[in-house]
């Protein structure tokens, strides 16, 4: 829902304060957030996704100050004067998240990690989530691995075992509020 420019811009600030240290996350939440929670159209998310992380990964090497153009499918830039003197590294690492097959395509395509969903199990994870990894990763050419898994999960913390228990329960059921069928 934001700018890539934006996106590559908080990146670059984050990395500098962070000497180098930063990971840039990227997801494209569900079309329920997108259109009811922040009023933007959702199509395509993941060609989408793929062109952001290549339009950031440009953004954030065009560090000359000679502007900055970008001709996609699906955004077109045009800055006349473009610059980040400074910046801790001429680039930082993408991870982007991903439940269902066509967004697990699009990050072993271009993303340095696959930010797992709280809710995919390892069975998920091992029957589709690895194996969408490594062919995307093929059919764009990349090594296989190139594109890590990062799993995500849900520890919770609390001075109980039930309550505990409770802020999981509540994250989970925030998950499939928001999403339209859970994975396997």
């Amino acid at each position: 829902t934001r700018s890539p420019l934006l996106h590559a811009s908080a990146a670059m600030d984050l990395d500098e304060l962070s000497g180098g240290r930063m990971i840039l996350g990227l997801g494209s939440a569900t079309r329920r957030m997108n259109e009811d929670w922040f009023g933007v159209p959702f199509s395509a998310p993941a060609p989408r996704m793929q062109e952001l992380v290549a339009l950031v990964r440009a953004a954030i090497a065009a560090q000359a100050g000679v502007g900055f153009r970008w001709e996609g499918e699906h955004w077109k830039l045009d800055v006349p004067i473009y610059a980040r003197p400074g910046a801790a590294r001429k680039s930082i690492p993408i991870w982007v998240a991903a439940v269902n097959r066509g967004m697990i395509g699009a990050a072993g395509a271009v993303a340095d990690a696959l930010v797992g969903h709280p809710i995919a199990t390892r069975r998920w994870h091992r029957d589709v989530t690895l194996p969408g990894l490594r062919a995307a990763e093929a059919k764009a050419g990349r090594v296989a691995g190139a594109c890590a898994l990062a799993p995500y999960v849900m520890t919770p913390r609390a001075p109980d075992r039930d309550t505990a228990v409770r802020a999981a329960k509540g994250q989970i059921g925030f998950y499939f509020h928001t999403a339209p069928s859970p994975p396997i």
